[in-house]
């Protein structure tokens, strides 16, 4: 069996096959603010003499539906992965600050007792968080830029979109590392807090060893 592709132009299959004039589908754009269901009923009732089968409205399109469902996905992600993995990594920060001022007690009372105050002791701790959430800031940047450039050439070629591309929004970029900033900040205050209760006296004796009690899984 054989076949071949004819291509006519449409002046010439109108008056042949009896649709001079005619159409099988129109697109229409609307304006911001415009109500679908009423601007689709007013296209029933006036294309309805012409033969028109159905209105769709856009919503009602499977392509459509399925890119809405894989971006609300993607926006969840994007919600959720950045909250999990600042939780994780203000949960470390805390641990090894409250570690670091446990160890650096006795430095901390000698820095008591020559001036310093709890202010500048506490601030020259939360400079490493600062340091760690700046510099994890700016890596989330580049790395999530690059990422998004790559998941859009995958809409691109999966979906067959004719026009899309990766737009740097600087608002989004100074919120994010706003966001970054905060949690470990928030994690460098809770970790150092404990150098508002040194007493210089105090830290030069060593660390009494810590009650010790039967664990729950002993008890059982």
């Amino acid at each position: 069996n054989a076949y071949g592709v004819l291509f006519l132009s449409e002046n010439l299959m109108g008056p042949l096959l009896g649709y001079r004039d005619s159409y099988n589908e129109l697109v229409i754009t609307l304006t911001p603010g415009a109500n679908v269901n009423d601007v689709a009923d007013a296209l029933e009732d006036v294309l309805d003499r012409y033969g028109v089968q159905r209105v769709l409205k856009r919503d009602d399109i499977m392509s459509y539906k399925l890119m809405e469902e894989e971006l609300n996905q993607v926006n969840a992600m994007a919600q959720v992965l950045p909250t999990l993995f600042m939780s994780v990594a203000a949960l470390i920060i805390y641990i090894v600050l409250s570690r670091t001022v446990k160890n650096d007690k006795m430095s901390i009372g000698i820095m008591k007792s020559l001036g310093y105050s709890n202010r500048q002791i506490l601030a020259h701790y939360i400079q490493f968080s600062l340091i760690i959430g700046l510099a994890g800031g700016l890596l989330g940047v580049l790395t999530g830029t690059w990422i998004s450039g790559f998941y859009v050439q995958l809409y691109v070629q999966y979906m067959n979109i004719p026009l899309l591309r990766t737009r740097i929004i600087p608002e989004s970029y100074l919120l994010a590392l706003v966001i970054t900033l905060v949690f470990c900040v928030v994690a460098g205050l809770a970790g150092a807090r404990r150098v508002i209760g040194i007493h210089p006296a105090d830290a030069m004796r060593p660390e009494p060893p810590s009650d010790g009690h039967r664990l729950l899984i002993e008890r059982v």
